[in-house]
């Protein structure tokens, strides 16, 4: 990752003075509606009983957070039937997988060597001392206003780090995180108070060095009561996750909302925060009442044709009282959300983990973009005149301006290509395309501009460079195209492409050299965007790949792309 962004005294002394100001902005009419450009429709089919973890006869879970992509994940909660050997009011962490979807947990949860409150766990590497551990965790302890900070290698036996405190507001911060956010290498995190508020915290570390930066909703101060979005005894109660999604091709952050009342839940969304260029700006985001939206665009309090999940409490008709919630990221943007939730069930007879659903499969609609619209494409649909079954492309619209040529086959199955087919290469050589976060290192080759096009139908598990772009290690921005899915129905080498973030290395391996970029910009767009041709002086990569297979058309709606930029020249020993 790249180099940390830093946050000053006198920038957590700037950021406290903004959020006086947010309280300020906040006073629009509730009734304020903003045009939206989704639309989630969702029929709520809340189960009657809970999953078959934990075990709801003998497990009392709270707090649930974790992480995965699809159906695979892993989850932690703390059991608060289980205190066999716990210090007084903390409870055994335990933690499940499964990689089958909601209903494949196992049975039986398994238990980790800790013992704590509020506990959340992050699968992101972190290097102390000698040691690289692959998980960090964070817990509440015993309500002291002490605050416990874990790596991990299993998830089972966790290493304290250390014990440390924040520079506690007047009310304290007693109940641990809710949430923490990586964005630009730098972190933000989401802490409850016990006295009904939530702070925002700042972190260049993502350990166990943070400093408050504000307060925001809950009760009290200058903020209507139950209206910030975040924790409070009448307000929002505690919700999981943030989910980094993408909307008309742009990063945004949604989260589950709940008010106070737990008559239902919400999806809120936050653009600004998510297409912050730095730190700063991204903490700004946040506070900012006038960033947060409903999933139907509207600003204020929340509608109810914005519910994504409608609950009861106590014995009413469903029978279950829904508490935390946990959002579980999909990497296809055409996918579901699944939404987990500690609840109880039948009154106070039992204890267990539910699932918000909008089919048998326990899903809730995911929040697509809008599908693009081609320059001069008169097709009603809406639909990219490309399609997989023909991996070929013309590479100018009827304006002139390029199109981004496809780079993927139909996943799972076998495209017969033509043996006769004929494509140019251009003359690149002895150049290796290595990505470490994502343990590739394939070869470069050249797909020559031809007729106005670039036919990459013919790449297999290789690298294209787009003649009539930059040359590769020169001044300028290199076009540099690979499959997301090849001919034979498998996963390309830019598979993962969309997993790449801020500060992610790309290095080029040429004549005895090193060329080192690093990720400064990723994006999802249409196939006639511009964006990925974009002139520069300095020298870039860009890296294109296609995205959101469409099973219907045969085509792929979007094309991911980044961008990274050369940092140094260094011999390849």
């Amino acid at each position: 990752m790249g180099g940390q962004q830093g946050v000053s005294h006198w920038g957590v002394i700037k950021w406290v003075k903004i959020i006086g100001l947010a309280g300020l902005l906040i006073l629009f009419p509730i009734n304020q509606v903003a045009r939206a450009d989704y639309s989630v429709p969702q029929a709520d089919q809340t189960p009657n009983t809970p999953l078959n973890v934990p075990d709801p006869a003998a497990s009392y879970p709270r707090y649930i957070s974790g992480f995965g992509l699809d159906n695979s994940y892993t989850l932690f909660y703390e059991d608060r039937n289980s205190t066999k050997g716990c210090p007084a009011g903390t409870f055994r962490i335990y933690f499940n997988k499964t990689i089958n979807g909601p209903f494949g947990f196992s049975a039986a949860s398994q238990a980790t060597n800790i013992c704590d409150s509020h506990f959340l766990a992050k699968d992101w590497p972190i290097t102390i001392g000698a040691n690289t551990y692959n998980y960090r965790a964070w817990g509440a302890g015993n309500y002291s206003g002490f605050h416990n900070f874990y790596v991990s290698n299993d998830m089972v036996n966790w290493t304290l780090v250390s014990t440390f405190t924040f520079n506690n507001p007047s009310d304290g911060i007693l109940y641990g995180f809710h949430d923490i956010v990586q964005l630009n290498n730098h972190y933000i995190g989401f802490v409850e108070s016990a006295g009904g508020h939530t702070y925002i915290v700042s972190s260049n570390t993502g350990d166990q060095y943070w400093a408050v930066v504000a307060r925001i909703g809950g009760i009290g101060g200058n903020l209507p009561l139950d209206r910030l979005l975040l924790p409070g005894p009448n307000g929002p109660i505690p919700t999981g996750n943030f989910l980094l999604v993408h909307l008309d091709g742009q990063p945004a952050y949604v989260k589950l909302y709940e008010p106070g009342d737990r008559s239902a839940a919400y999806l809120m969304i936050n653009r600004a925060a998510a297409q912050a260029s730095n730190s700063a700006q991204a903490e700004t985001a946040f506070l900012d009442p006038n960033n947060w939206t409903w999933r139907d665009g509207s600003i204020g309090l929340p509608l109810p044709d914005n519910a994504v999940l409608t609950s009861t409490l106590g014995s009413g008709s469903s029978g279950h009282d829904v508490r935390e919630l946990w959002t579980v990221p999909t990497s296809s943007l055409l996918s579901n959300n699944v939404i987990l939730y500690a609840a109880t069930y039948n009154g106070a007879i039992s204890h267990g983990l539910g699932c918000a659903a909008s089919t048998t499969d326990c899903l809730v609609e995911s929040i697509p973009p809008a599908p693009p619209t081609a320059p001069g494409n008169n097709n009603p649909s809406g639909s990219p005149k490309e399609s997989s079954k023909s991996s070929k492309n013309s590479s100018f619209s009827s304006n002139g301006s390029f199109i981004i040529p496809v780079t993927g086959f139909a996943p799972g199955k076998t495209t017969s290509l033509d043996p006769h087919m004929d494509y140019k290469l251009s003359s690149v050589k002895d150049i290796q395309m290595e990505i470490p976060a994502l343990n590739i290192k394939i070869p470069i080759l050249g797909a020559q501009l031809f007729n106005g096009e670039w036919d990459l139908s013919w790449l297999n598990y290789q690298a294209a460079y787009l003649d009539g772009t930059a040359f590769p290690t020169l001044s300028g921005n290199s076009v540099i195209a690979g499959h997301v899915v090849t001919a034979d129905g498998n996963p390309g080498p830019f598979a993962d492409l969309h997993s790449l973030r801020y500060g992610d290395n790309i290095i080029l391996h040429a004549w005895g050299y090193k060329y080192l970029y690093e990720v400064r910009e990723y994006r999802l767009v249409d196939p006639f965007d511009q964006y990925a041709f974009q002139h520069e002086d300095y020298s870039w990569i860009t890296l294109t790949t296609c995205e959101g297979y469409d099973p219907s058309t045969g085509s792929y709606w979007w094309r991911r792309v980044v961008k990274a930029v050369e940092v140094n020249v260094v011999p390849d020993k």
